[in-house]
């Protein structure tokens, strides 16, 4: 019974689900929330769902289910995405490989190509092909990962289409994913020109786009603060339990002296008499 968080639609019993990247589909047999059936989950909904013919070997954590019949998921080549550097202390290039997090997926993938450098503030294009880029940027970046994923564009599916840019145990960048390279059935890549990917818009669709943007850019780094905050949770947590173990161990140490002085303290009185 995997579970997961609808993102969007609907699941219910009797749907066909294919995961990506695992690439194997079964028939959902039933939805719970809280050991309580449901007749369907909708999107927010934290569910468990009974699949028929699959063991925990099959699936995993950071894969994505979605319907046979609608769009359904696919694990990504590459993708082309808008990343803003929040904190880096040095320069990145191409080549540089931090972990992203997207969704529930946590995987190390490179920039493989820096296309183009833009204003953060005013979205104007600064520079093509630039070397490198710092603290404040924004850039459009070809990314790679270096497992199998499965994202999706954020137009299309927005919270498939936004992540965390992690590096150094912290929170370096974030991102949104414009387009996605799709693996095909023979597992190549398709040939998209870069100019052809984004062609030239009206004003009112660059603000339009500039606004979805800054609001996709917003809830990233919410959700970059809520897994920093729970990873330093977790290592507050594991830090109180490493004391207290040594504190027991401290205690089971004087313990086992006390004992053995009362067994030394009762054989001097017997000797004695």
């Amino acid at each position: 019974m995997p579970v997961g968080r609808v993102e969007t639609g609907i699941l219910k019993a009797g749907m066909t689900v294919f995961f990506a990247p695992a690439n194997v589909s079964s028939e959902v047999k039933s939805v719970e929330m809280h050991h309580e059936m449901l007749e369907q989950a909708e999107p927010g909904d934290n569910v468990g769902f009974n699949v028929k013919s699959l063991s925990i070997k099959d699936i995993k954590r950071g894969n994505v289910g979605g319907d046979t019949k609608r769009d359904p998921p696919c694990q990504v080549a590459s993708f082309e995405a808008q990343v803003i550097v929040m904190a880096h202390p040095g320069e990145i290039r191409a080549g540089y490989t931090p972990v992203l997090d997207c969704h529930t997926a946590h995987i190390a993938c490179r920039f493989d190509k820096l296309r183009r450098k833009y204003d953060a503030r005013s979205g104007k294009l600064i520079e093509a092909d630039p070397v490198s880029i710092k603290t404040g940027d924004s850039a459009l970046v070809k990314i790679i990962p270096s497992k199998p994923m499965c994202v999706e564009p954020y137009s299309e599916y927005p919270p498939l289409g936004r992540f965390a840019v992690r590096d150094m145990r912290k929170t370096v960048g974030v991102g949104i994913i414009k387009n996605c390279m799709r693996i095909t059935g023979r597992d190549k890549e398709k040939k998209i020109d870069i100019e052809t990917l984004f062609p030239a818009k009206t004003a009112e669709e660059l603000k339009k786009e500039q606004d979805e943007e800054e609001e996709a850019i917003k809830q990233a780094k919410i959700e970059a603060e809520e897994r920093a905050a729970k990873k330093a949770k977790e290592e507050k947590k594991g830090e109180k339990k490493d004391k207290k173990d040594k504190k027991d161990g401290k205690d089971d140490k004087k313990d086992k002296k006390d004992k053995k002085d009362d067994k030394k303290d009762k054989k001097d009185k017997k000797d004695k008499k």
